[in-house]
């Protein structure tokens, strides 16, 4: 999360917001999830890595058990341990 914070504090507040828009959420959404170090659902995680050209990924956003979970064909456990 800590990423994605700095992602998003790089951003002018209407670039926030449109990055927001653009992940089908809120930039208040967004804030609130960083402060309550909620777990962001796949379908957003995936959103934010696309939107951000990848300069904040699923892998800085999910644990490695999740990844490993959601996406089994995409990541194996030797590859996680790398981006660790």
């Amino acid at each position: 999360m800590n990423k994605l914070r700095e992602f998003l504090n790089g951003l002018s507040p209407i670039d926030q917001s449109q990055f927001a828009t653009d992940c089908g959420t809120t930039i208040a959404s967004l804030r609130t999830a960083i402060s309550k170090k909620s777990k962001l659902g796949a379908a957003l995680c995936m959103k934010i890595e696309v939107q951000s050209h990848q300069k904040v990924t699923r892998l800085d956003l999910l644990s490695t058990t999740d990844c490993l979970a959601i996406w089994p064909n995409e990541f194996n456990r030797s590859n996680l341990e790398l981006n660790l």
